[in-house]
């Protein structure tokens, strides 16, 4: 047995595991349900805002179309009404898009006058089929559990000449999510890096969606 003093551990292994383990409690801790879904096989997920851009999607999560994922349907809306909305006002740390869960959301918020009045209507996207690797890695983009919050949530779309539902995976906020609650007041008040603007409606199943326009945004890829 050597000198305690003279013991030098193998820095690039010992790198290599501290990195490692890191990246894994960082997909625990954005995604708390993997060991569920390791064996669930691939998931569906619903995408709406600038990740439609497969550009953007492959740069962000350093993931490759028809390998880690798949485009089941380009056109595809949620069966729920919401009201989500453009962020006008990021400092580079908040998002671009963001999607209340609840629609009574503006009722409890202040700093919403842009979209205040705004109605409620279904959301216009695409459905993803994706690895388990994918999702762990957009779990890790939307900070699920802390901006985001993955839910399953019904989807309206065409198979096959029937109109058909579906239960996916999509990203949502909620109020906590949206702003700090101020106890004196009794309301929430939007984060200072948040400021929201309607996001563009289109016709969408003999009504209207909202829908954002990936391949002209200006959000930044890299």
């Amino acid at each position: 047995m050597g000198k305690l003093l003279d013991f030098v551990p193998p820095s690039a292994s010992s790198k290599d595991r501290l990195l490692s383990l890191l990246t894994h409690d960082v997909c625990y801790s954005c995604t708390p349900d993997l060991a569920k879904l390791r064996y669930a096989g691939p998931q569906q997920m619903f995408i709406w805002d600038d990740m439609k851009s497969t550009l953007k999607m492959n740069h962000e999560l350093e993931v490759q179309q028809d390998y880690d994922y798949e485009v089941v349907n380009y056109s595809v809306h949620t069966k729920d009404e919401y009201v989500p909305f453009e962020n006008i006002n990021s400092y580079g740390k908040e998002f671009k898009f963001y999607l209340p869960k609840q629609k009574t959301w503006r009722a409890a918020m202040k700093g919403v006058s842009g979209v205040h009045d705004i109605m409620s209507a279904p959301v216009q996207g695409r459905l993803l089929q994706c690895n388990l690797r994918t999702l762990s890695r957009l779990d890790e983009y939307y900070l699920n559990g802390t901006a985001f919050t993955r839910v399953l949530a019904p989807v309206v779309h065409w198979n096959a000449a029937a109109r058909v539902t579906s239960w996916v995976w999509m990203y949502a906020n909620t109020v906590d999510q949206l702003g700090k609650y101020d106890y004196h007041e009794k309301t929430h008040n939007l984060y200072a890096g948040i400021t929201p603007r309607p996001v563009r409606r289109v016709a969408s199943g003999g009504s209207t969606a909202f829908e954002v326009d990936a391949m002209n945004t200006t959000a930044r890829v890299g």
